[in-house]
């Protein structure tokens, strides 16, 4: 009986522990995204960012659905065996007045592993897409 108990607080304090170290690393994520969201304030910066953010959307998954507007950018996987959309993603690109925007991704989707298109690495993709933007420039 006492062991069962010890061996229960060990395990607990093991979850406890990786939980702890997997929320420091999102948090350096989160941090990391926050800092590096493209940014433009010329036409000419504006247009190669957006085209690169057309790119990099296209070069990374095959999308069912992709819409491009003038200020944001749409794009959807859809599995019929599961019957519902399975990944989205949506980059939109903010005013922050005097001809200055800000080009924001917003990834959703299904975290399993194995579907089509996983998103458990959405952070992952949000930081890639900023550098990949940021460098168009």
């Amino acid at each position: 009986m006492k062991f069962s108990y010890i061996l229960i607080c060990l395990i607990l304090m093991i979850f406890a522990v990786s939980g702890c170290a997997y929320q420091e690393v999102l948090n350096r994520q989160m941090m990391e995204f926050e800092s590096t969201i493209p940014t433009c304030d010329s036409e000419e910066e504006c247009e190669k960012k957006w085209a690169a953010a057309q790119q990099w959307i296209l070069s990374v998954y095959q999308w069912d659905f992709l819409r491009v507007a003038d200020d944001f950018i749409e794009a959807y996987a859809y599995d019929p065996r599961y019957r519902y959309r399975i990944a989205d993603v949506r980059v939109v690109k903010w005013s922050m007045g005097k001809n200055k925007y800000r080009m924001i991704i917003y990834i959703y989707g299904d975290p399993h592993p194995f579907i089509k298109y996983p998103v458990w690495d959405e952070w992952e993709k949000k930081i890639d897409f900023n550098r990949y933007v940021n460098s168009a420039y």
